[in-house]
Formats: C-alpha cells, sequence, structure tokens
C-alpha cells in the first residue's frame, strides 16, 4: 500500500466508526458511561453508515462523492441541531 492509501484508510475509518456517532452521544447521551459512550458512538456510526449506503443505493445515486455529501450534511445538521 502506498502512502495515500493508507491515509486515505485512516480517514475514511475515523468518518465510518466514529464521527457521526461521538457527534450525536455527545450532543444527546452526556449521562452515559465511558464504555457505554464507546458502544453506542460505534453502533450509531455504523448504523448512519448503512442507512446512507442504503439510501443512495435505492435511489441508484450510489457513488464516493454522494457517500461523502451525505456524511457532511449529516454532520452539519447534527452541529446545528440544539438540546
Amino acid at each position: 500500500m502506498e502512502v495515500l492509501e493508507i491515509i486515505q484508510v485512516i480517514l475514511a475509518s475515523f468518518l465510518i466508526f466514529f464521527l457521526t456517532g461521538y457527534l450525536i452521544v455527545k450532543k444527546f447521551f452526556k449521562e452515559l458511561k465511558d464504555i457505554e459512550k464507546f458502544v453506542l458512538i460505534i453502533g450509531i456510526s455504523i448504523c448512519i453508515t448503512i442507512l446512507i449506503g442504503l439510501i443512495l443505493g435505492f435511489l441508484g445515486i450510489f457513488n464516493l462523492v454522494n457517500s461523502l455529501i451525505s456524511y457532511f450534511i449529516i454532520i452539519i445538521l447534527i452541529l446545528i441541531i440544539k438540546k
């Protein structure tokens, strides 16, 4: 693997397995313990990834650019929502 491919894998793993779940847990689940937060972060992130893939697949527009746009729209919406 080249260096660029390694960086892509690391960034994609962070996006898929951590970022969206972290933002949701940080906004809505402040009273949980650390291990509960960690498990919930990974679970929510994987669920969001699957839902984005299903929706884009059913619409017939599944590609890398549309996936990234969808992730960033969800991230922006999570950051805008106030609790």
